[in-house]
């Protein structure tokens, strides 16, 4: 489970699966909130931010 910010919402939490073509690569899951878009993966985490382009 992730460490969310002070003021982050997890809005959606699902497992989810990376795939390559046919090929599953990795299972985990995928955490959506307010701020960011979290993956963690058997333990380990990859942090996107999500940022509304700029104009």
């Amino acid at each position: 489970m992730p460490i969310y910010e002070v003021g982050e919402h997890e809005i959606l939490r699902e497992e989810a699966e990376v795939v390559d073509g046919e090929t599953v690569v990795a299972q985990g899951t995928l955490y959506l909130t307010d701020r960011r878009i979290i993956y963690e993966r058997r333990g380990r985490r990859g942090l996107i931010r999500a940022v509304p382009p700029r104009r």
